[in-house]
């Protein structure tokens, strides 16, 4: 069957030939603002970490997709597609209403890219020791000038940084929220 065969009513469930995980409040169906998250991982881990995510997503009735990068476990443009078609997907099967992206440190990258360009899926954007480089934000400018009608929805953004990170300075997260 389809990997939309399997998708859980409730509870925590690892869709393996789905290449995510998924975490689905047993309240859901209760809930009117049905909101999801799709968070994305750093390099080198998995969308295994989603059960960081409980008990909150229980708690606070919000249903939670982790995908796992297809390559070595890191994000690349060849994930886009994999992402937006899953998120999609995952929207229409449970009537989500709100969908929020989340990542941390490569998913934190990818999040903001994805967040960016597809406002029309996403209402908010959460990162974890995040930027954005500046090939991406070159590329950005000539799709604006390109598609100015479908880029111009600006979503809110969450950035968290702490001092300490040995890989992101603090500079260049700034600069990142500044450029946004």
């Amino acid at each position: 069957g389809s990997v939309d065969d399997r998708l859980p009513t409730t509870g925590r469930h690892e869709i393996k030939s789905g290449n995510f995980h998924i975490l689905v409040p047993s309240r859901w169906n209760e809930s009117e603002e049905k909101i999801m998250i799709l968070s994305l991982h750093g390099s080198g881990e998995d969308g295994g970490y989603i059960w960081n995510w409980d008990p909150f997503a229980e708690t606070a009735n919000i249903l939670v997709i982790c995908p796992t990068a297809q390559t070595n476990k890191i994000w690349s443009s060849g994930d886009v597609d994999q992402l937006l078609q899953l998120t999609q997907r995952i929207k229409q099967y449970y009537g989500a209403r709100h969908v929020l992206i989340s990542g941390s440190s490569a998913g934190a990258h990818m999040a903001l890219m994805l967040g960016i360009l597809h406002p029309d899926l996403f209402d908010g954007i959460q990162t974890f020791m995040g930027l954005i480089n500046t090939g991406f934000r070159v590329s950005y400018q000539r799709l604006v000038k390109q598609h100015p009608e479908s880029l111009s929805r600006n979503l809110p953004v969450l950035m968290i940084h702490g001092w300490k990170d040995p890989y992101i300075s603090v500079a260049s997260a700034k600069e990142t929220y500044q450029w946004m």
